[in-house]
């Protein structure tokens, strides 16, 4: 929703391009295409008949192969179709960021055989953590803890994986980065701290800033995630990146080739005093952009509403309950029946604040959250 609204800002017209369906975006969009946009070639045949000058997401891998698509047959500036896969290609990815040299998780590239697990268990013992080769953020990645749950999960859920990660299990605190390249140039790496909800693998659910780590391993962070981006070959576009600190290591874990999702453009924004959302529509429509954390704020916090119950949304209000709430954001209306949170599909909300410090900023998030949604 955060392009559309920055799109309209700047006088630009949009079309909302995905299939029919009860989407915020088609609400709000000037114009509609449906078509299927996990199918490439549909979206490029349909881009060809519109008159548009860019293509952007952000938030969602989904739509970013066929992005990179519309980027080559109609020579947009952005990511290209080849990078895109690779980023969404969990196999793809670790084999370049290995060839790099970028410090990542230690795996087997397993093609199902029964030698691959055994390999595993020799070379990285247990636990184990089973990534398909296609997924996005914790979809698809399964931690296992023997030998029978591992077979277990692999007969379940990997039986038509042609390849998939066989990985070492990271002890350690979970990060992201945010970047953005700009004609080559990493224009900024902002580090930010995650905060998760744990279901069968972690589920990030917020951000904040700063991430707490020492200036020396923040440092370290900074210069994998540069390597990172240019073993990806990623340009004219945002960059969304997952970091562990195991021990004294900094490992990579993914990144792709769009901003991050919940709340992180807004993260960015209340960093840098911008509306990132406009600065990846700039991007692409090779208008100038600044990027300047000088005048950050202390800290800055943005989360996810999470329902705790089942029951019926009867009260929702956007008003911020203090100065330093930066925005707050309702998925559903009020009369909505609500599940208690599972997964992605069941936040209510997303609110974004600021302040003198992280704990302070998340009391206030709380405090805005109470305020603004009401279950019974």
């Amino acid at each position: 929703m955060g392009l559309y609204a920055a799109a309209h800002r700047m006088g630009l017209v949009t079309i909302a391009a995905g299939l029919d369906g009860d989407y915020p975006g088609l609400a709000v969009a000037d114009e509609k295409c449906f078509v299927n946009i996990t199918r490439p070639a549909e979206v490029v045949a349909a881009a060809k008949s519109l008159n548009i000058d860019a293509v952007v997401t952000s938030c969602m891998d989904t739509g970013v192969e066929a992005l990179g698509a519309v980027n080559d047959a109609l020579g947009f500036r952005g990511i290209s179709q080849e990078v895109a896969r690779s980023s969404f290609d969990k196999v793809l990815q670790k084999r370049a960021l290995l060839d790099a040299g970028v410090p990542v998780a230690d795996c087997v590239i397993s093609k199902g055989e029964p030698r691959d697990l055994d390999e595993a268990e020799v070379r990285l013992g247990y636990p184990l953590v089973l990534k398909k080769r296609h997924s996005q953020s914790s979809n698809g990645v399964f931690v296992v803890n023997d030998r029978l749950q591992a077979e277990s999960v692999l007969e379940r859920e990997f039986r038509d994986e042609d390849e998939f990660l066989i990985e070492e299990y990271l002890q350690g605190d979970e990060f992201g980065a945010q970047a953005c390249v700009v004609d080559g140039d990493i224009r900024f790496v902002m580090l930010h701290g995650d905060l998760l909800f744990q279901s069968h693998a972690p589920i990030p659910v917020g951000h904040f800033c700063p991430v707490n780590l020492t200036e020396d391993r923040a440092e370290i962070a900074r210069d994998a995630a540069i390597k990172a981006i240019r073993a990806s070959d990623f340009d004219n576009c945002a960059v969304n990146m997952d970091f562990k600190m195991s021990g004294n290591e900094v490992r990579v874990m993914e990144l792709t080739g769009r901003a991050g999702a919940n709340g992180l453009p807004e993260l960015v924004g209340m960093n840098y005093g911008i509306d990132y959302y406009e600065s990846i529509i700039r991007v692409a429509l090779g208008l100038p952009v600044t990027f300047s954390d000088s005048d950050a704020p202390n800290a800055t916090l943005a989360k996810m509403i999470l329902p705790d119950r089942d029951g019926t949304l009867s009260a929702v209000s956007l008003k911020p309950i203090d100065p330093q709430v930066f925005e707050v954001q309702a998925f559903r209306s009020a009369g909505s029946h609500v599940n208690r949170y599972e997964s992605a599909n069941d936040c209510i909300g997303q609110v974004s604040v600021m302040g003198e410090s992280v704990e302070f900023c998340e009391a206030l998030a709380d405090r805005q959250a109470a305020s603004s949604f009401l279950i019974q």
